[in-house]
């Protein structure tokens, strides 16, 4: 990996346009399916794709949390039984949603990753019976659970 301090501010903004462009690609191509290995496969390959851009300042945030969603297939740090399919779908579908929507800036990239690093940090993300609107932070990463 070669360091991004090295690059001239363009070649960081080709770098970045060229992630953004394939993490586009993928995540779009995620939320077209309802299947849960079919929604993964093309989220993983997004994930995966970030470790081609150690060099972009963005690519390491984004990683941990979208690798904090796939661990949700794999039951850890929860297994969530029968609902586990359709928790780690639901996660994937608004990462990909809210990441389709974000600004492609240093600035929209940073805060995305920060919602969803605030998201995570609840001992008891992801909840199992909650539904969390994209945007709809609040008071908090958890400020639109539905009621039960």
């Amino acid at each position: 990996m070669s360091d991004h301090a090295g690059m001239s501010s363009s070649e960081e903004a080709g770098r970045l346009a060229e992630l953004v462009a394939e993490l586009d690609r993928l995540l779009s191509a995620a939320l077209t399916h309802d299947d849960p290995e079919q929604m993964r496969d093309p989220f993983m390959r997004a994930a995966g794709t970030l470790t081609e851009f150690g060099d972009v300042e963005a690519a390491g945030g984004l990683y941990r949390i979208w690798m904090n969603i796939d661990d949700i297939f794999d039951g850890w740090p929860v297994d969530y039984g029968d609902e586990t399919d359709a928790i780690a779908m639901r996660e994937i579908r608004l990462a990909a949603g809210e990441w389709l929507a974000t600004p492609k800036t240093e600035a929209g990239i940073s805060a995305y990753v920060d919602r969803w690093e605030a998201r995570q940090a609840p001992d008891d993300w992801p909840d199992p019976g909650g539904v969390w609107i994209a945007g709809g932070w609040g008071g908090g990463p958890r400020g639109n659970r539905a009621v039960k």
